[in-house]
């Protein structure tokens, strides 16, 4: 895949989100993606985790989900909005 950037990345997990709808009220996000980048490493390669603590952290990870927060794809309570996250993706897919 190559060099990828945070608008790749970012774009990757809108479509995770949609094709495997996820409530993360008490499911950790950063847990959820680690796992997911540890089985496909090269799908989530811009993601750097931080595994020295007691839990997995990816700065990242935080930044995209204020984005997507910003942009009325998730709630604050990060959950995710499926309705605008798929409007948005098949506009991308028109183009």
């Amino acid at each position: 895949m190559g060099k990828q950037t945070y608008q790749d990345v970012s774009k990757v997990i809108l479509e995770e989100l949609v094709a495997n709808p996820v409530s993360f009220k008490k499911l950790n996000p950063h847990e959820y993606f680690y796992n997911l980048k540890m089985e496909n490493p090269e799908k989530y390669e811009r993601l750097g985790f931080d595994t020295n603590g007691g839990t997995v952290y990816c700065k990242d990870l935080s930044s995209i989900f204020m984005d997507f927060m910003i942009c009325g794809f998730m709630n604050y309570d990060k959950t995710p909005l499926l309705k605008p996250i798929t409007k948005y993706l098949n506009s991308k897919k028109e183009k």
